[in-house]
């Protein structure tokens, strides 16, 4: 089983740039967040941190984008991409055969955006961004038979960040894995204006 400490901190704020991975367009009336997931195998950085555009170019980096959400001030959007699954929590045994407890759980990607405050063209807002994936499953012998266990890859970030649109916020981490492997995390957070700011 793949257990993930993950530990996300603001590095950086990289003003107008336009290199990602999708070039959403500016909505009408409202402020276009996108958010980008960068992982880099066995990369070792030293203070500055690349930018995410330096990122996303890096060799063997592994790019995903969240579900883009479009929001005003004092509003709370959600776009939720994730699908509910039944998966096995727990088994019992019943008359010799293994009966399987199962739950839903919701796989693939969330992005919750809170717009609190717009002031001097700055968006104050709360970004809970997530994303969960199924790996496997982890075989069991029991009196029953095999209760097989799923595992996931799980990530997450929920916080409050400040910043100008048309800029990048980059955060960055560092993923653990049972096997000894070492993955770069990033995460890259970008402002659209609405056509009217421009």
């Amino acid at each position: 089983m793949k257990k993930w400490i993950i530990s996300l901190f603001v590095v950086t704020v990289i003003s107008g740039c336009s290199t990602t991975p999708s070039s959403p367009k500016p909505h009408p009336e409202k402020y276009t967040f996108q958010v980008i997931h960068i992982e880099i195998p066995e990369a070792t950085f030293q203070t500055p941190l690349p930018d995410v555009e330096e990122l996303i170019q890096y060799p063997n980096a592994k790019i995903s984008e969240y579900p883009i959400v479009l929001a005003g001030l004092g509003e709370s959007v959600t776009n939720d991409q994730t699908k509910g699954v039944l998966m096995p929590e727990d088994y019992d045994i019943v008359d010799g055969e293994l009966i399987a407890k199962e739950k839903i759980v919701k796989l693939g990607y969330s992005t919750s955006i809170t717009v609190d405050k717009i002031e001097n063209g700055v968006v104050s807002y709360h970004l809970n961004a997530s994303y969960q994936e199924l790996k496997g499953f982890d075989e069991h012998k029991t009196e029953g038979g095999i209760a097989k266990m799923p595992f996931f890859n799980r990530r997450a970030v929920n916080t409050n960040l400040t910043q100008q649109p048309n800029s990048w916020v980059s955060m960055a981490g560092l993923v653990d894995e049972t096997n000894g492997e070492k993955i770069s995390l990033f995460m890259g957070i970008r402002i659209i204006p609405p056509i009217a700011d421009k």
